[in-house]
């Protein structure tokens, strides 16, 4: 089951005072499984002005290799903010080619299905400073229409790493869901890598 590794960790804890006096501290405990180019598992739980979220993001992708050209991606996702009264599904088979991908998109949102045109972008880059620590960059942004509405997603990350397997990260979020729901995310916390055991012989 070397599939399943390496795999990535990750968990981040924030404290902060309520919007609104009096009211308890808002706080926010997420914890999250990634496995690159495979699959991603995040939940969420909050409190903010006294009422408690789950916040919760799933996807799973295989990628099909013909040759150098011909390169199809298949992913679905999943995601239930209930802190944002949002949950929508989202099928999508995509053509890339290096950072770049286009393709179908059939996305149920309120259970309302719809045919969306989807391009994505993605940049990964790694870079060091003398005598410090090492970073890594990366950024993923995607867009999705329907020729009525659309939809922008986009994350930036930047790691510092460390040591070999473990990194601190900070995170940027923004999602805009078709007339449905805007929201930011900044985030710090920790990432622990397990590497992958390779068989012997």
């Amino acid at each position: 089951m070397n599939w399943l590794l390496p795999i990535i960790l990750a968990t981040s804890v924030s404290v902060r005072s309520p919007k609104i006096e009096p009211n308890p501290y808002d706080y926010e405990i997420a914890f999250a499984l990634h496995k690159p180019s495979i699959c991603y598992i995040s939940r969420q739980w909050e409190r903010e002005l006294d009422k408690f979220y789950v916040d919760e993001e799933y996807w799973a992708m295989k990628t099909f290799k013909f040759d150098s050209l011909l390169i199809f991606v298949f992913k679905e996702k999943y995601i239930n903010k209930t802190s944002k009264n949002l949950e929508y599904n989202q099928l999508d088979l995509r053509w890339k080619h290096k950072q770049f991908s286009i393709g179908y998109a059939l996305r149920h949102i309120e259970k309302k299905p719809t045919n969306n045109l989807v391009i994505g972008f993605s940049l990964v880059k790694g870079f060091n400073i003398p005598f410090l620590l090492g970073f890594n960059f990366t950024s993923d942004m995607e867009f999705v229409t329907n020729f009525n509405g659309y939809g922008i997603s986009k994350n930036t990350k930047i790691n510092a790493n460390l040591s070999k397997h473990l990194s601190v990260f900070f995170l940027w979020k923004y999602d805009y869901i078709m007339n449905k729901a805007k929201y930011y995310q900044y985030k710090t916390g920790i990432e622990i890598e397990i590497p992958q055991f390779k068989k012997k012989g």
